[in-house]
């Protein structure tokens, strides 16, 4: 047998390569990335960094990123948003976590914000995986907390699932809980499912024991016409359908408007990738028509049409609207390009037009286009006048390199010196960054430390305050990245700096990710929910008992539009040209969104909303 044997080793050799060993795993060491903690450890940071992934179309990594913060910092302010984020991103791409995540969210902030959306998405989950079971044990559960037409819109599809799969006594349970609490449209679509659901049972005794379940009349009396056919043997068709018309279909038409009345028409995408926008706008246009209330409703009648993404299409849509319809006036389109497809098409056919968009109008006398929205030169206006006020005169500018923060920035170097205000740097960044270090350092004049210096003296360095030749920074950006930029103002130390921002601000994510770096920001915006106007806060409360959620610009908006035709034709019968020199003569309408002007050349103003942060609320300020 042969045997292998080591060779012994040189003991001289293995003494010299030892210490050559030492010396390199020392240089190596050196060479490497020194880890520290860096400000993107925060929290703040870390959710500033998952929702920058998400506006980036990086569905996966927001998530996986949104879940860290939950599960790392389960007990910080951010744990309950973060993890309504993951779940909400879950849905896109597995929906049994968004399942498992929405439920885990709900069992442990059930009084959260977030609580009713995180709810509807579970409800929607659950259909969409045919767990109706679990759908109808969440809404029975829900539904009577928060009774609004959104809960009672997903019960009656709810209900139809279920009668399509056979479960017409699961869809009585739930039929039980909407009816009482709904408004008269949806209780007349229930009535009508109520009975198609008794019509499938054939067990009297099963209908008898629901019987004292039963507290509504109309709902009772078509429970005891049902028990009756089955217990004599009646025929399905000798059950009555209350409210329902033979041979008509419900949904079918505009039956409940008179078509006497003038009409306003509606132009906004209700498909397409801007639908959830044309939501938003037609809610408040349907909160000022009062078609949910039991009070009067304005003399007009609204025609809605949906352009979706199909922007080309809109001037004939236009057209269909005054020529075939006769509408005296447009409530729409939502956008700069969409604005500037219909306003030409709305001054050649005489229709007063009012759209939606940040876009600065340019004015034309006799103009049938107006706008009625926080468009960025009224931001700009109100900024400056506010920097002015607090004797802020020298701003850097810091804006991404995109058409908003052109935009922004090109007019308030423009405006900047009717307000004695001086723009002494401006720099850009590319919109995908997530990283703002080396634009703040560069903007403050921070040089780049020593490489010899090791690197706990950079830390030192910090420490040392920096005075810039600036005392306001103007970011003309989303809330998140001003929000991530503003924690580098403090990490670096600089000094008696003040952050001013455009309407993007206003949004929970602005305190959420900058914390207390964003505190004593100034910013504007179109609608402030939080406004101790009396009349904001009932148009405030109002929306939500209807929809069940807080309102936005973009429901103000149309709230404050629609008002103002329904005011402006209320009056009696008016032409369209009437309706125009109405419009344009409009001077200082107290407003949900803010006192507004209209003028003859198709532009307008306003007085916006001016807040800041103080404590980590926002407030409303008059400077």
């Amino acid at each position: 047998m042969e045997h292998t044997m080591s060779k012994p080793v040189n003991r001289r050799v293995a003494g010299f390569m030892l210490p050559v060993v030492i010396v390199l795993s020392l240089v190596l060491a050196a060479c490497a990335p020194t880890l520290r903690e860096a400000p993107e450890q925060d929290p703040h940071l870390l959710y500033g960094q998952a929702t920058s992934l998400k506006n980036a179309g990086q569905i996966e990594n927001a998530h996986r990123l949104y879940l860290r913060i939950w599960e790392r910092y389960p007990n910080h302010e951010l744990a309950p948003e973060s993890l309504y984020q993951a779940a909400t991103l879950a849905s896109r791409f597995n929906q049994a976590r968004a399942i498992d995540l929405h439920a885990t969210f709900l069992r442990t902030f059930p009084h959260n914000m977030h609580a009713e959306d995180s709810s509807l998405q579970l409800f929607v989950l659950y259909r969409e995986q045919s767990l109706y079971e679990e759908a109808a044990t969440l809404l029975i559960r829900r539904y009577p907390l928060r009774p609004t037409l959104q809960w009672a819109e997903l019960g009656i599809s709810l209900v139809r699932q279920q009668l399509l799969s056979g479960r017409p006594l699961k869809a009585l349970d739930v039929i039980t809980v909407l009816y009482p609490s709904a408004d008269t449209e949806p209780r007349e679509t229930l009535v009508g499912l109520w009975s198609e659901a008794l019509l499938q049972v054939d067990n009297a005794g099963v209908l008898m024991e629901r019987r004292d379940e039963i507290i509504d009349r109309t709902l009772s009396e078509l429970l005891l016409a049902r028990i009756e056919a089955l217990e004599h043997g009646a025929p399905p068709a000798d059950v009555p359908v209350p409210g329902i018309v033979p041979g008509l279909d419900p949904g079918a038409g505009e039956p409940g408007q008179d078509q006497s009345l003038p009409a306003i028409g509606v132009l906004l995408p209700l498909s397409g990738r801007w639908q959830p926008v044309g939501d938003k706008t037609l809610r408040g246009i349907q909160l000022a028509s009062q078609v949910f209330t039991s009070t009067q409703t304005p003399p007009v009648r609204y025609v809605i049409r949906d352009y979706g993404d199909d922007e080309p299409s809109l001037p004939l849509i236009v057209e269909e609207l005054v020529r075939q319809e006769q509408v005296v006036a447009i409530v729409g389109p939502i956008g700069e390009k969409a604005s500037e497809i219909t306003c030409g098409s709305a001054q050649d056919l005489g229709i007063p037009m009012v759209t939606f968009t940040q876009a600065q109008h340019r004015g034309m006398e006799g103009s049938y286009c107006f706008r009625n929205f926080v468009s960025v030169d009224i931001q700009v206006k109100t900024l400056l006048q506010v920097a002015s006020l607090m004797n802020r005169r020298s701003f850097a500018i810091l804006r991404p390199d995109d058409h908003f923060g052109a935009v922004f920035t090109e007019l308030f170097t423009e405006m900047a010196p009717l307000y004695g205000i001086e723009v002494v740097r401006s720099m850009t960044y590319s919109p995908q960054r997530v990283d703002f270090k080396e634009q703040v350092k560069s903007l403050a004049g921070i040089e780049d430390p020593d490489p010899a210096v090791p690197q706990t003296q950079e830390d030192k360095r910090r420490s040392v305050p920096v005075t810039p030749d600036f005392d306001a920074l103007l970011i003309p950006d989303t809330a998140i990245n001003a929000a991530m930029i503003a924690s580098y103002i403090t990490y670096y130390n600089i000094l008696d700096v003040r952050l001013f921002g455009p309407s993007l601000w206003d949004s929970q994510d602005f305190i959420r990710v900058g914390g207390r770096h964003v505190e004593d920001a100034v910013f504007v915006s179109g609608f402030f929910l939080e406004s101790q106007i009396g009349f904001v806060q009932d148009f405030a409360d109002s929306f939500y008992y209807t929809f069940g959620y807080p309102p936005s610009v973009w429901e103000a908006s149309a709230y404050d539009t629609a008002v103002i035709l329904q005011n402006l034709i209320d009056g009696g019968p008016v032409t369209r040209a009437q309706l125009r020199e109405g419009i344009a003569s409009l001077k200082d309408y107290p407003g949900i969104t803010g006192a507004t002007s209209f003028f003859s050349d198709g532009t307008s103003d306003k007085v916006i909303f001016v807040l800041t942060v103080r404590g980590s609320q926002v407030l409303e300020i008059q400077p």
